[in-house]
């Protein structure tokens, strides 16, 4: 009678196991981190370059599930040049290659939480459409994107448990004009 008690008891743990507090409260926690993502810095020349690629980031945040329209927690993104090319073809072609650089960063306590780089090309009969095309290839489903998110967004969790279970309020008191310059004199050269 014993052992069919103990194993009535063993399937019962088995089959009607619930999760553990720890993952309870990364749940919770997960569900109160918020991203807000910046107009991307080094496109002021291209038209609707800086726009398409707010719109890519914005969707790769919102796939995710932590996008915000205020927090202070921001996704902020660097474009630099790295060449520009003339093809020898008729009509002739312009190849960009851009390199950008996706910060996570805590605009309250000024910490970078995250950091990605990754190169993108793109051609076109104009410098800006080379630009815009280039832009384009950056696809909201981007691993390099969602590693960023979700690596930020763990950092971001275990960063308030070291702070002994901070309030809400803290957590989601966001800046109302965020200021980014700090994020690009932290930045190795």
């Amino acid at each position: 009678m014993k052992q069919l008690l103990y194993i009535l008891y063993c399937i019962n743990l088995l089959l009607y196991s619930t999760t553990g507090s720890g993952q309870e409260m990364n749940r919770e926690k997960t569900n109160t981190v918020k991203l807000q993502v910046l107009t991307p810095l080094g496109l002021d020349k291209q038209d609707g370059a800086a726009s398409l690629l707010e719109e890519r980031l914005t969707q790769a945040v919102i796939l995710n599930g932590i996008a915000s329209t205020i927090s202070r927690f921001v996704l902020v993104t660097s474009i630099r040049e790295l060449s520009s090319q003339v093809t020898p073809s008729t009509p002739p072609q312009y190849l960009t290659e851009l390199e950008v650089t996706c910060y996570i960063a805590d605009q309250t306590e000024k910490i970078i939480l995250q950091q990605t780089t990754f190169n993108v090309k793109g051609v076109a009969r104009s410098t800006a459409k080379a630009y815009r095309n280039a832009i384009g290839m950056i696809q909201a489903r981007n691993p390099k994107l969602k590693t960023l998110i979700n690596k930020g967004k763990e950092k971001i969790i275990t960063y308030y448990q070291t702070l002994n279970e901070e309030s809400q309020e803290r957590v989601n008191a966001g800046a109302k004009e965020p200021d980014t310059e700090w994020i690009f004199k932290v930045q190795p050269q």
